[in-house]
């Protein structure tokens, strides 16, 4: 049987029948549409995303007086607004930004071998852990590099429940994110992430996906990274949209994707909560544990 934790941090309370207020993000220039935008609230912990194509929505019933939000995407300025500029079919423009990224330097090399960075995890069926759509939750771990080869990551590997009690969605999209760390804390830092990295499971037990080319650095002391679920503007609404609790517990079975978790020290797993709050996740488990990643890198072949 499927054995896992949904973390459901930051619960609201939900009205029996949720208003919806339907709204779009977009590019300012282009007016493309931005896909997994995170839209904040400002007085009240819930959290959602927008879709595929720029749509999202806000739960009136739970906005506060003089309340305002914040729209946040990879690569944007991030914008605010008060509760009186929310208004049915609004669209809602973001202007690119310029981040000053520490430049990866690189050393001349006539040939580039893959090699495989792999960790030793002991996944129980119990340490798969999902998240449903009521706060924002990003498994967070650091990852040593224990062989000493650098390079950019061209593939990560992640477990993937292999038990559920019903098929999995594998169309539930995960972000990945990347961090500093910070020495003297022994905690993450200071988000680095500057693409949008949007990746789906392919199958149970060991997962891979490709990583775009020059994206990811593995560098000598590893690497910081962290998991974030994405529940889509489409699927929130269906999801409070339901007022039954045993129709919203199979709703959440059937679209829930729970990543496996392995064993580590105690400075080397988090949970990132809203406003980049990083939690040591044995403060919530009697156990240390991060997602189970594995990875390949493209490295100097110096033979």
């Amino acid at each position: 049987m499927k054995n896992i934790l949904a973390i459901c941090f930051f619960l609201s309370p939900i009205a029996s029948f949720s208003q919806f207020i339907n709204c779009k993000v977009q590019d300012a220039e282009t007016k493309q549409p931005l896909y997994y935008a995170t839209i904040y609230y400002g007085k009240q912990p819930a959290i959602t995303f927008s879709d595929s194509a720029g749509n999202f929505f806000i739960r009136a019933e739970i906005l506060k007086e003089k309340d305002s939000l914040k729209i946040e995407f990879i690569g944007y300025k991030t914008i605010s607004f008060s509760n009186n500029e929310i208004a049915e079919g609004k669209t809602f423009h973001l202007q690119r930004s310029s981040n000053n990224l520490q430049d990866v330097i690189i050393k001349n090399c006539k040939e580039y071998v893959e090699k495989k960075i792999d960790y030793e995890y002991s996944i129980k069926l119990g340490n798969h852990y999902s998240a449903a759509p009521k706060g924002r939750i990003i498994f967070v771990g650091k990852y040593d590099n224990k062989t000493k080869e650098t390079g950019f990551i061209t593939e990560i590997k992640f477990h993937v429940n292999p038990f559920p009690l019903v098929p999995i969605d594998y169309s539930l999209p995960l972000r990945i994110r990347w961090y500093s760390w910070d020495d003297f804390n022994q905690k993450p830092l200071k988000e680095l992430t500057d693409t949008n990295l949007i990746v789906y499971a392919n199958k149970r037990g060991w997962s891979k996906i490709s990583i775009p080319d020059k994206c990811l650095y593995f560098d000598q002391n590893g690497i910081v990274i962290g998991i974030e679920f994405l529940y889509p503007s489409n699927l929130e609404k269906e999801y409070f949209s339901m007022a039954d609790p045993n129709k919203k517990s199979k709703w959440t079975n059937k679209h829930e994707l729970s990543v496996g978790m392995g064993n580590c020290k105690d400075n080397e797993g988090f949970i990132q909560f809203k406003n980049s709050i990083f939690m040591n996740f044995k403060s919530f488990n009697q156990e240390s544990l991060k997602p189970a990643l594995n990875f390949t890198i493209k490295t100097c072949n110096n033979n």
